[in-house]
């Protein structure tokens, strides 16, 4: 018996993916695992992510298939049985079929340390009542709960299945469909650097369509692949209402010309009252998301095949047409406009480059408009635009003058005169031949149905 890995969650730009393989937040000590033992059980699922950093040592196997550490790892199992948590769905979710046969360790541990299992009762006897508790005050045990928002959490990441397909259009009604799973009908996902807030399904549909290669034409994908042995992060809050997450990935920029490594992206994830479906998705300002936003930024600066040029290729392709979504008079007049936009403004400042009215930000809306045209055709056009909503967006005053605490973020830097020359000599390259540059594909919010290529 091998564990497998026990917990994978993917966010792309919003994704990452999260393998602890049976590690948490910070591997226990002996110490503390002994200590921990002879404390009270503690029932909350918080215990049991912490405990199971000890079952690392079950996983180094020898030529019998036993563990070389087995007292290590029978200490581990120990500690899963003092707290009970077989009893906890969550842990079974987060564990899966084959990280639950760990149990299955109990036998070999009573014969490998009789003496510490003697007062243990067997797992078959053992009463799961203890566990049941309703700390949260809801009409469902705490455990339960705990369960089903955990399976919010990877329903999100199912979700984003195939994001990697540039063959692929994006579906934006079925895609909204499967984020409903996830997620409540109000949820907010906010990212910071100026990306923004996007509430309701609708709307965050649109914009997490942009982790699909098929609808960015090759931007940008952050691989699903775990990572088990690098940084990574599973936490719950005592009232059970905030899980955080955090995961090491891997990826590539720019049709993959441009990959990276050890990308540790984090998010904060929020449920309100008893509610079992996401009510607010905040991904964390770390280095590797100031990395993300710094590519982002440069190929607004200096891409033709995803820049300026790009935008005014969509206008031209999805707006131009239809006298309610037209923003220019011609492809030249759009792109006249977009190369006098600055990459950030002074009122959003470095740090917030794609909110304001930047090229940045209209980097980021263009790729949206195959998903819902009639909507985003309005955000690459002049200042002052107002969408069917009433939204002005890549406004300065609109959307820079609340402190958002960007200033205490990781400071994105490599933008600019500051952009890397290997960077520059790659869009120097990449820009020619970008007149048949492939567009994004999306059967749209409305109008399903049709496709646009």
């Amino acid at each position: 018996m091998k564990l497998t890995t026990c917990l994978m969650f993917f966010f792309v730009f919003m994704s990452s993916s999260i393998s602890t393989s049976c590690r948490p937040t910070s591997t226990q000590s002996s110490e503390t695992a002994a200590a921990h033992a002879a404390a009270p059980k503690l029932t909350h699922t918080n215990a049991c992510i912490q405990d199971l950093g000890v079952l690392l040592k079950c996983q180094d196997r020898n030529a019998l298939g036993l563990p070389r550490d087995m007292q290590g790892c029978c200490s581990g199992v120990k500690t899963l049985a003092d707290d009970t948590c077989h009893c906890n769905p969550a842990i079974d979710a987060i564990l899966g079929s084959e990280g639950k046969k760990i149990y299955q360790m109990e036998i070999l541990c009573r014969l490998a340390q009789p003496r510490n299992w003697a007062k243990v009762t067997p797992f078959f006897l053992r009463k799961c009542e203890a566990a049941k508790g309703h700390k949260y005050g809801c009409e469902k045990s705490d455990v339960e709960i705990d369960a089903a928002r955990f399976t919010s959490i990877t329903n999100f990441q199912k979700a984003l299945d195939n994001a990697e397909n540039e063959k692929q259009c994006l579906d934006t009604p079925a895609f909204a469909d499967k984020l409903a799973i996830a997620f409540a009908p109000d949820v907010e996902f906010k990212v910071p650097y100026g990306i923004g807030s996007y509430v309701g399904i609708q709307d965050v549909s649109e914009y997490l369509g942009m982790v699909f290669n098929g609808l960015t034409h090759g931007f940008w994908f952050n691989d699903i692949t775990p990572q088990p042995t690098k940084k990574a992060r599973l936490e719950v809050s005592k009232d059970g209402k905030t899980w955080y997450v955090g995961a090491t990935s891997k990826g590539v920029f720019f049709r993959g010309q441009k990959p990276y490594d050890d990308n540790y992206l984090e998010s904060e994830i929020e449920f309100k009252g008893c509610e079992t479906k996401i009510s607010k998705y905040t991904i964390l300002p770390t280095e590797s998301m100031k990395f993300v936003i710094e590519r982002i930024v440069q190929a607004a600066d200096l891409s033709k095949r995803w820049g300026a040029e790009d935008i005014c290729r969509y206008h031209t392709k999805f707006c131009a047409g239809d006298p309610t979504t037209k923003q220019y008079e011609s492809e030249k007049a759009c792109l006249d406009y977009m190369k006098e936009l600055p990459l950030y403004t002074k009122a959003c400042g470095r740090n917030r480059p794609l909110s304001g009215h930047s090229i940045s930000c209209k980097l980021k809306h263009h790729f949206m408009i195959p998903a819902h045209p009639n909507l985003h055709c309005a955000h690459i056009g002049p200042k002052g635009i107002t969408d069917p909503n009433d939204h002005i967006k890549c406004d300065d005053e609109i959307e820079c003058g609340s402190d958002e605490g960007q200033d205490s973020w990781p400071n994105v830097t490599e933008i600019g005169d500051r952009t890397p020359k290997d960077i520059q000599d790659l869009f120097e390259k990449d820009n020619a031949g970008y007149e048949s540059e492939p567009f994004g594909c999306a059967i749209p919010t409305k109008d399903a149905g049709k496709v646009h290529h």
